[in-house]
């Protein structure tokens, strides 16, 4: 088996390096000192490249008069023009490269509006300004320079043209202005260099994914062989990136391609030590070992109808379970003597193994059988059905629990003696005691909670359209946009979408699993199965806030049929003794007492767990998903009310990531706290936290892993340690996302939520129940369109 460094030889790796001729570039464009005589005219031209590349544009505008000057002096009216527009250093390096490689565009203007050339090759690369400027991905010189007619179409010394040195500069945005708004972007869209190598290529060795994904969406061809017949997936083996080695596997590349020498994918990552890594790649992308894609069981609507279904039959078996009997207290003496002798092994300790088994055994079916369709790709089983058919499951063995039992228990059908003995005060009061009243709301929480969960699971959240590049009048309205953002300065990552190609709106975000974006993005919920967003917010707080008073009706009316379970009277005295004393958790299976650390169980809690064990389980279990629906609850009522999104408030507490914008230096604020330094753009995004926020919450720093696990999102902890966050006056984060323009008070905050109504139309109950047809919804009592809404002042 070759070694790396085999392999490094074999396809001349250093070839693949931009940076060397780029270093050696840059090195001759720098002046060179000269002992020799003193020269006006030089010494003018260099201190004009200097004032060029700090953008000192009032120097520039009396050095460029100084230098005219000096050439009338020495040329006529007619050669003047001529040799103005050619004026370079000693190197040949003219003041148009030094203002384009430093991102001073003003520089350009007045160079431009001086006479000067702009489109000039130099260096040892011969390349122009606009090459230069491409390769650092300084897309408004790049922009300011093509509308002033630079030649596009120009290669430098190593073949390289506008599209690959855009590719070279890391900066997504820059090759995505060369392919969508440059009249040959698309067609040269597989251009190669001296090696054969195409741009898809350049960004799979680069590892640069965000390019990958966007040449791969403007239909770049995925398995182009270079020189050395590597296909861009050998090199993005080869730059170690799982991201971009998933991105080829998923676009459906060609995994058995081999190079000129006989070599796989599976050889190339075993000679860079990267075979685990590429066999997980596989196995992310729904392939086998062998690259081949997998067969399932089933198909993906089948698996996902399982796996909603299925736990409605495991939870009343787990219940069971835990509630059934020891077997030997039904023992008598004419009983078989198996039985007897059965039972005598089976007590509280003996269903530990059973539940052990059928929690294996149901595991091994979810991540065997029904969740491999579902989760194509490594994820979390949050983006199973799994858990809304844990809480569909619940709710309905609630249902039926009540509907045959409780509510037969605890209703008062016939209130005519009350009636008849104090008249309607008698029957109030009946009513108030009793619950009566709280079997009617459970009855009408619980349908709500239904309507409302099934409508926010099935419900479009709010996907915007995509735009595709292929399409030629999604590509003029790609087009308008891109003009549109680099006209107001705001051509970055967090206004054009490089995956789906549109001018996101406001308070959307991309969805990697449908790769779509989200308007008014809110959060994913695993308990209904879906992202929420502006179409399906307003029911998913209706299904929390139902689901609240249910389990708030449903405890209440189970406590009080509690009290009305008949025991024996042995199991009454039991019961009674537990108010006094506590029950050893050594002779009982269950005990809350244990558990919460309350010294005994309540008299009604205990009649439960002798007389009704199956209801007492599910009333424990109810209990416990009490709690993060409170969470819940609480925490979206705060956002509602100060205005805000959980994923805005997510972000609000998160150091801003870096956004690709390259805005020109001179017209960057002085307080302006963003990072638009080149090389610093490209870097790794940061997400962590904050060290002012870590400090006020430092109690909390112990369990910081825990609140940031996927269990804590799901259920709603983050969310809850973030609100309670903003209730401690030292937090104050500087990088804190501006999030109060969304704000407008805590009533109209409320009535812009709830009430869907056009701008002369009043709140009423129509309006509360009116859901949107596509992204409508209000901002400060006025309509607005979310899928396009880019300012606060539009509206529809």
């Amino acid at each position: 088996m070759q070694k790396i460094s085999d392999v490094e030889d074999n396809v001349s790796l250093q070839s693949m390096n931009p940076s060397e001729s780029l270093i050696s570039s840059a090195n001759s464009l720098m002046p060179v000192k000269s002992n020799e005589e003193f020269d006006p005219m030089e010494s003018t031209i260099k201190r004009l490249s200097t004032a060029a590349q700090k953008g000192e544009s009032a120097l520039v505008e009396s050095l460029t008069l100084e230098l005219k000057n000096l050439l009338e002096d020495i040329y006529n009216p007619e050669q003047l023009e001529e040799k103005l527009a050619l004026v370079s250093d000693s190197e040949g390096i003219t003041p148009a490269h030094w203002a384009a490689l430093n991102n001073k565009l003003a520089t350009l203007k007045i160079f431009k509006k001086n006479g000067f050339a702009l489109d000039i090759p130099a260096g040892d690369l011969n390349a122009t300004p606009i090459l230069w400027a491409a390769r650092y991905g300084l897309v408004y010189v790049v922009d300011y320079l093509f509308e002033n007619n630079a030649d596009i179409n120009r290669r430098d010394s190593t073949n390289v043209g506008l599209l690959l040195a855009s590719v070279f500069s890391g900066n997504v945005l820059m090759v995505a202005y060369v392919l969508l708004m440059l009249p040959n972007g698309l067609e040269s869209i597989d251009a190669v260099d001296d090696h054969k190598r195409t741009p898809l290529h350049w960004a799979a060795y680069q590892g640069d994914h965000l390019t990958v994904s966007l040449l791969i969406t403007c239909g770049a061809k995925l398995d182009l062989k270079d020189e050395k017949g590597f296909t861009p997936l050998h090199w993005g083996i080869v730059s170690a990136s799982k991201q971009v080695v998933t991105q080829l596997l998923d676009a459906g590349c060609d995994v058995h391609a081999t190079t000129e020498d006989g070599k796989t994918a599976w050889t190339v990552a075993s000679d860079m030590n990267w075979k685990l890594n590429w066999t997980n790649s596989l196995l992310q992308c729904g392939r086998s070992d062998t690259g081949d894609k997998k067969k399932f069981w089933m198909d993906e609507r089948l698996s996902k109808i399982l796996s909603f279904v299925l736990p409605h039959l495991t939870l009343p078996l787990v219940c069971g379970i835990i509630c059934a009997p020891e077997m030997d207290s039904f023992s008598t003496q004419g009983s078989i003597g198996l039985w007897n002798d059965v039972g005598k092994y089976w007590n509280n300790w003996t269903k530990i193994p059973l539940l052990l088994f059928v929690f294996g055994f149901v595991y091994l079916i979810f991540t065997k059988i029904l969740f491999p369709p579902i989760l194509k790709q490594k994820r979390s089983w949050l983006r199973t059905p799994f858990f809304a058919g844990l809480f569909c499951a619940t709710a309905f063995w609630c249902v039926i629990i009540w509907a045959f039992e409780t509510l037969w228990e605890t209703f008062d059908f016939d209130l005519s003696d009350e009636y008849k003995k104090y008249g309607i005060f008698g029957v109030i009061d009946e009513l108030v005691e009793g619950e009566t009243i709280s079997n009617f709301i459970f009855f009408t929480s619980s349908i709500l909670t239904y309507l409302c969960f099934f409508c926010t699971m099935a419900r479009d959240p709010g996907y915007i359209p995509n735009l595709s590049a292929m399409d030629p009048t999604d590509l003029l309205t790609i087009r308008d946009s891109i003009k549109s953002l680099l006209e107001r300065r705001e051509f970055n990552t967090d206004r054009f979408c490089v995956y789906t190609l549109i001018e996101k709106p406001l308070r959307c975000k991309y969805d990697d699993v449908k790769r779509m974006n989200i308007a008014k993005f809110d959060h994913y919920c695993p308990w209904a199965f879906n992202d929420v967003g502006v179409r399906n917010h307003k029911v998913f707080f209706g299904f929390v806030s139902a689901l609240w008073i249910a389990i708030f009706s449903w405890t209440k009316i189970t406590l009080n049929y509690f009290d009305e379970v008949e025991l024996s009277h042995s199991l009454k005295n039991v019961c009674t003794a537990s108010t006094k004393e506590s029950i050893s958790f050594s002779s009982k299976f269950i005990d809350i007492s244990y558990f919460l650390g309350f010294p005994s169980l309540g008299e009604n809690l205990c009649q439960g767990y002798h007389g009704s064990p199956f209801i007492f389980t599910l009333f424990v279990w109810v209990c416990i998903q009490l709690f993060w629906v409170s969470v819940l609850f609480f925490v979206q009522c705060y956002q509602i009310s100060k205005g805000v999104t959980s994923y805005e408030y997510a972000n609000a507490h998160k150091i801003k990531n870096t956004n690709f914008g390259s805005i020109p230096s001179e017209e960057l604020p002085v307080n302006n706290t963003e990072i638009y330094n080149t090389e610093q753009n490209y870097s790794h995004h940061s997400n962590q936290q904050p060290k002012i926020y870590k400090m006020c919450l430092l109690p909390l720093i112990c369990c910081q892993r825990l609140l940031k696990s996927k269990p804590a999102r799901m259920l709603a902890f983050d969310q809850f340690l973030m609100v309670s966050s903003e209730f401690l006056p030292q937090v104050k984060d500087t990088n804190r996302t501006d999030i109060d323009k969304f704000n407008n008070g805590l009533l109209q905050n409320w009535s812009d939520f709830l009430f869907l109504r056009h701008n002369d139309e009043n709140i009423s109950l129509r309006s509360l129940i009116k859901l949107p047809l596509n992204g409508e919804g209000m901002f400060n009592s006025k309509r607005v369109d979310w899928y396009t809404l880019t300012k606060l002042e539009e509206e529809v």
